[in-house]
């Protein structure tokens, strides 16, 4: 892994065209990875406000089944459909 050194000099190489395009990156990077986070807060905190319920059958007893793309994945008692937090929402 390259250390902070060398990317500093990599940058400063790069000339004022490529160090606009990296700091849009990281700006890109940085601010839409924080607010991704908190759309995703706020979608759990919406569908789960009353208590977990299968998005498939409604029923109020689920678990947790693991992570998939770093999404928690949860599994219906009843049914036993998986889904995740945007099942079955806008951006799903």
């Amino acid at each position: 892994m390259p250390s902070i050194a060398s990317v500093k000099k990599d940058l400063e190489a790069l000339g004022t065209t490529g160090q606009e395009e990296i700091l849009n990156y990281l700006e890109e990077v940085i601010v839409l990875g924080s607010f991704a986070t908190e759309v995703t807060n706020e979608v759990r905190e919406n569908r789960f406000s009353k208590g977990k319920v299968c998005p498939h059958c409604g029923h109020e007893e689920v678990s947790r089944n693991g992570k998939f793309n770093g999404k928690q994945r949860y599994i219906c008692k009843s049914c036993r459909k998986t889904f995740t937090d945007f099942t079955r929402s806008p951006p799903s």
